[in-house]
């Protein structure tokens, strides 16, 4: 009764003992130690926030740019741009992009 091209006969689960009672767990499991991880890293950075962020100071004076760059999109914000479309033709689009000046 087994056709060629099939991989399990008709009504025959492919699966029969179906997942493992564990894998859930695992996965529960797995998620948890990652949430105790976020968890000790937030305590660890309120106790230490204020070396953090000299250390990060530190690091960009000596010219760490992801340091820079995190300094300030965390204290200012991140740079907007303003995008203008232009439709002259109803064929075709221009899209400007201008840069907004620094607030530093």
């Amino acid at each position: 009764m087994y056709q060629l091209g099939h991989r399990f006969l008709p009504g025959k689960s492919g699966n029969p003992a179906g997942r493992p009672k564990s894998a859930f767990k695992d996965n529960f499991d797995q998620l948890q130690a990652k949430q105790q991880m976020a968890d000790i890293g937030t305590q660890i950075y309120r106790e230490n926030y204020e070396e953090i962020i000299l250390a990060m100071c530190n690091q960009a004076i000596k010219g760490n740019v992801q340091a820079a760059v995190y300094l300030r999109d965390s204290l200012i914000g991140r740079p907007k741009e303003t995008v203008g479309i232009e439709n002259t033709d109803n064929k075709a689009f221009t899209v400007t992009i201008t840069a907004q000046e620094s607030k530093l």
